[in-house]
């Protein structure tokens, strides 16, 4: 990935970008990246869907259904 980086006095910076109050009269280091863009894959597989991705989805709704506690969950 391509950047630039810089270190500038802080004052060079007003009424471009809004500073918290301790950065000014200070040197700043300005890091310039490009927009944040999701990577594209090659050979995009398309994502199954999963009796797990299903429920997750959907979830069955029962009544009188009680959550397992935490200690339960790591009982073994």
């Amino acid at each position: 990935m391509n950047f630039a980086r810089k270190i500038v006095d802080a004052e060079k910076l007003i009424g471009i970008i809004e500073l918290p109050a301790d950065f000014k009269k200070k040197q700043v280091e300005i890091i310039v990246l490009p927009p944040h863009q999701p990577l594209k894959r090659k050979n995009k597989k398309k994502h199954k869907s999963s009796f797990i991705d299903e429920l997750i989805r959907n979830p069955i709704k029962t009544d009188n259904f009680v959550p397992l506690s935490r200690k339960e969950i790591y009982e073994r």
